[in-house]
């Protein structure tokens, strides 16, 4: 059944350093598509803002505790997407419906903020928001009730969308690096609570991936670009510029990418492992998107990134993981696991030791999140969350 007339979806995946607002149009398969092309905004600068360093954000979490520049940031990225959301519903008299999805760790009422590691804490993100839009006049078909993680939403996007990659299947995993990386899982048609796993599911932000990062800052597209910037020693950090290097022959850039692709493949195995480990069971796809996905699907990129990522996850599935994950990322990665135990996700993953096909694939869907949220807003996901 598709949208009521004059219907207006705005699905909002709000990222670490932008915001996107996407109008979606739900089909008369009930699948969901992007209406046209995303909205795309830069979150606003605040001079003299840091982020404040994630042990004391941890350490305060349940607080409300703001520093005054922080407030006046998270303030100024409300601000932000409420006057997106104006600009989205221009010209419609309808009341729009809003999904939406942002990356950090949710409050308890899940309706704000409360340890971000690449931006303001904003605890009170919805009832703010809620404010703003009353002032300029943009009335809600009905106030979201909650902000969604944005890997959950890319998973529930990639379920709902036309042509989404787990339109056919009822177990995957969905990974996707920008920014940051995001995560979600769907087992046996349900949607599952990764943040809820706590201990048996740490994030990339948590994990060791050498050399004074994160494993999220090695496999992150601007973690890439922060790399590549140190070796250059040329100041430049886009998150788009390695692929481009890379193409034109910088040697540097093809390494750089090489190097997190390597690193992404072994991090794939060990989620795989930890997946096993965790309750016995396996996904019957992987499905890598955002600007990761964009990678892995550029064939004239192939030799620089699809393949040392598709070589390194082979390894990993085919020793077993004993020791095979390297100092840093056995922990909550399934390191405790031999060959024989590790026996069937190779079996379902492996073919003569390479991959299966269509086993791990490539999304450029990047309206994903925002799909899902709306999905989501729409009821489209009921009996289906953990």
């Amino acid at each position: 059944m598709g949208s009521a007339p004059g219907s207006l979806l705005l699905g909002v995946d709000g990222g670490a350093s932008a915001l996107r607002v996407v109008v979606v149009e739900r089909l008369g398969d009930d699948r969901l598509t992007p209406a046209g092309p995303a909205l795309r905004v830069a979150w606003p600068a605040l001079g003299g803002f840091e982020p404040v360093p994630l042990a004391r954000q941890l350490a305060e979490r349940g607080t409300g505790a703001l520093e005054a520049t922080e407030r006046r940031a998270g303030e100024a990225r409300v601000r932000a997407l409420a006057h997106a959301l104006l600009r989205a519903a221009a010209g419609s008299q309808a009341a729009p419906v809003l999904g939406l999805c942002m990356p950090g760790l949710k409050t308890a009422d899940g309706r704000g903020v409360e340890v971000l590691r690449r931006g303001p804490r904003m605890p009170h993100f919805l009832d703010e928001l809620a404010d703003e839009l009353d002032v300029r006049g943009l009335r809600t078909a009905a106030p979201p009730t909650r902000l969604h993680s944005d890997g959950a939403a890319a998973a529930w996007g990639e379920a709902l969308a036309a042509g989404g990659s787990l339109a056919d299947v009822r177990s995957a995993y969905v990974v996707g690096a920008g920014t940051g990386l995001a995560e979600g899982l769907q087992l046996d048609g349900r949607f599952v609570d990764l943040p809820g796993l706590g201990g048996r599911w740490p994030a990339p932000w948590q994990l060791d991936g050498g050399g004074g990062r994160t494993l999220e800052d090695v496999l992150s597209a601007r973690g890439m670009g922060e790399e590549l910037a140190g070796r250059l020693g040329d100041g430049e950090s886009a998150p788009r510029s390695i692929a481009d290097r890379a193409r034109a022959g910088e040697p540097a850039a093809r390494a750089v990418l090489g190097e997190s692709a390597h690193a992404f493949g072994r991090f794939l195995a060990g989620r795989l492992a930890t997946l096993w480990a965790w309750d016995r069971r396996t996904v019957e796809r992987v499905v890598i998107g955002q600007r990761s996905g964009e990678l892995l699907a550029a064939e004239d990129l192939a030799p620089w990134y699809r393949a040392p990522l598709e070589r390194s996850l082979e390894e990993g599935l085919g020793a077993g993981l004993g020791a095979g994950l390297g100092a840093g990322l056995g922990a909550g990665l399934g390191a405790g696991l031999g060959a024989g135990q590790y026996g069937d996700v190779r079996a379902a993953y492996l073919v003569r030791g390479r991959l299966a096909p269509g086993r791990v694939v490539a999304s450029t869907l990047t309206a994903a999140p925002a799909l899902g949220a709306v999905g989501e807003a729409l009821g489209m996901l009921a009996g289906r969350l953990e």
